[in-house]
């Protein structure tokens, strides 16, 4: 990493895991780096969605749920490939002062401390990646929810930050990862609901190809 990008990457680090701490932002950010809870409430919002469109939203649900899960599974392996590769130690293994939770209470580590591994797991941020993925693809389903969706990822990698798990580089990183892979799924998704939607009306018509298409539009 050239040195301007690294003395970047750990000023803005310093920042965000040193300066800016409160009591509020230690419960927050914990809350935040939580997966089960995360993964909770995207899962219920999209049914909640699809469930005040109705019954025939209810039953389109398994497709963005699939779509969802896909998303989600191609973001974590891309950021574990990266984390093998480059094998960038986490900050609170390598610098003193850095605050962290850890056996069910906060510390930090000492001034003097003396980094005991080299290696590691930081770059990139999986939470960051994973929770942009989602969120994209999820503003794919609900173009409505674009752009409030993205302030979840935004904040998951603020949190990450604030745990000293990650760097401000990994977060960027893994976030842009994370757009691209959504972006990428949701189109999919787009298009296999309209596909479904052809077969449909075709299937009610006798096996008839439609008079219009009406594009795809999301379920």
């Amino acid at each position: 990493m050239p040195a301007l990008l690294h003395t970047l990457d750990l000023q803005g680090f310093r920042l965000f895991n040193a300066q800016w701490r409160t009591e509020l932002f230690d419960d927050l950010a914990l809350m935040l780096s939580r997966d089960p809870l995360f993964w909770g409430m995207v899962v219920g919002a999209l049914a909640t969605y699809m469930v005040m469109r109705g019954r025939s939203g209810l039953r389109r649900l398994p497709l963005p749920l699939l779509f969802l899960l896909l998303s989600l599974g191609t973001s974590d392996l891309a950021a574990t490939g990266a984390k093998n590769m480059v094998d960038r130690p986490r900050p609170h293994n390598v610098l003193p002062g850095v605050h962290y939770f850890s056996d069910g209470q906060w510390r930090a580590t000492p001034e003097d401390f003396i980094p005991k591994r080299h290696g590691g797991s930081s770059f990139y941020s999986g939470h960051a990646t994973n929770s942009m993925a989602v969120a994209a693809m999820f503003a794919s389903v609900v173009p409505q929810a674009s752009p409030w969706v993205y302030l979840l990822p935004v904040s998951v990698g603020w949190s990450r930050l604030y745990l000293g798990k990650h760097y401000p580089f990994d977060v960027l990183c893994g976030w842009l990862a994370g757009l691209l892979i959504g972006k990428f799924y949701g189109k999919l998704y787009r298009l296999t609901a309209a596909s479904l939607r052809r077969r449909i009306r075709r299937a009610r018509n006798g096996g008839a190809p439609p008079q219009a298409d009406e594009g795809p539009t999301v379920p």
